[in-house]
């Protein structure tokens, strides 16, 4: 079951380069939807997210 050479990955792109110099945004995203993501999480979310817009 070997893939032809010829085929490309022809889906949405999942990556996309930084446009601003700051990660911030990354890292609220990432924070909201995988590391904290989930019911339980919540409240501790909302703290981290409003705490980093501060800084």
């Amino acid at each position: 079951s070997s893939v032809a050479s010829g085929t490309e990955y022809t889906g949405p792109k999942l990556y996309k380069e930084p446009s601003a110099k700051s990660n911030k945004h990354i890292i609220q995203n990432a924070l909201a939807h995988c590391c904290l993501a989930g019911k339980v999480n919540e409240g501790q979310k909302k703290k981290i997210l409003e705490v980093s817009m501060f800084a």
